[in-house]
């Protein structure tokens, strides 16, 4: 059963970096199901999925820009970043998007006033990361820990919805209609790849729903919580029963060896990078011991 929201809380005008992205569109439908009706998206380019609905209005900006920043979040009463990527391009870094973006909201909340800051960050990061997105991911979660803001750093697992590019592949590779066509691949450890990796994915709507707790819930504030889905697979198993739940196919689970897949990833062209592969290849589950004992009656659902 869901809590019930604070009925004496101001909900305020609140800002949504990234929101007319994967895990944007699902935090905006969040908010308004719970009642928000001041939400502005804030994103490089408009997206005719959110910025015309009721409620919600849309301001462009480009966050590794400060200027851009403090225009975009002015007037506004909390923050919701969500900005990243998940591989650089070269139109922009892993810098640019985590650290950058990061850095220049802070420094716009402080320059207008506003003290409530949810950061979403990732599952895995850490100060010893090996992958440079880990690396920057925890470069930006520093920096809002330090911000002397009203934070709460959340750091989801592998993400799962309809509109994502990970569901997407995972669809296509079920139905063996992209490469490799014949199985479905995955990175796995030691000389013939097995895998071991123990994986926890989450919904994107279970996402959506704990930034909106988080919001609403003063009880998050100085918290960082680690999200996954409530059950843990190897790879194999996961790859396996998507396709037989989802598609009802028996598909076969191929692993690549990671020390194989770390120097696929430096040529161009192949849908993975090497950094990727590092993360492939680390566990994937969470310490849900703090979002326990602060929010005992939140609950995600199963991704399959």
């Amino acid at each position: 059963m869901e809590m019930p929201k604070n009925e004496n809380m101001d909900m305020g005008r609140i800002a949504i970096t990234g929101g007319n992205g994967f895990v944007g569109q699902a935090v905006v439908t969040q908010l308004l199901d719970a009642g928000y009706r001041q939400i502005v998206v804030i994103a490089r380019h408009a997206s005719s999925d959110v910025a015309h609905i009721d409620g919600v209005s849309f301001v462009a900006g480009d966050l590794t820009i400060s200027s851009d920043a403090c225009r975009a979040l002015a007037g506004c009463d909390a923050v919701v970043h969500l900005v990243g990527i998940i591989r650089p391009t070269s139109r922009q870094s892993f810098y640019d998007a985590h650290v950058a973006t990061t850095e220049n909201t802070v420094f716009a909340m402080r320059e207008n006033g506003i003290k409530r800051l949810l950061h979403m960050s990732a599952l895995g990061t850490r100060m010893s990361a090996v992958s440079s997105y880990h690396q920057t991911k925890w470069t930006a979660e520093q920096i809002v820990v330090k911000s002397g803001l009203d934070y709460t750093i959340i750091r989801p697992s592998l993400i799962l919805g309809d509109q994502g590019e990970f569901t997407q592949m995972l669809d296509a590779w079920s139905q063996g209609i992209t490469p490799p066509y014949l199985f479905m691949p995955y990175f796995g450890q030691g000389t013939l790849g097995i895998g071991r990796t123990r994986i926890a994915p989450v919904r994107v709507e279970d996402v959506a729903k704990l930034f909106q707790w988080c919001l609403d819930r003063p009880v998050s504030i100085r918290k960082i919580y680690e999200l996954t889905g409530p059950r843990e697979f190897t790879w194999p198993e996961f790859l396996r029963l998507y396709a037989k739940v989802r598609h009802g196919k028996v598909r076969r689970a191929l692993g690549i060896p990671i020390w194989l897949g770390k120097i696929l990833g430096r040529f161009p062209g192949l849908p993975f990078t090497t950094d990727q592969v590092i993360m492939a290849g680390e566990d994937n589950i969470a310490n849900g011991e703090p979002l326990k004992v602060d929010m005992p009656d939140f609950f995600t659902r199963d991704v399959l």
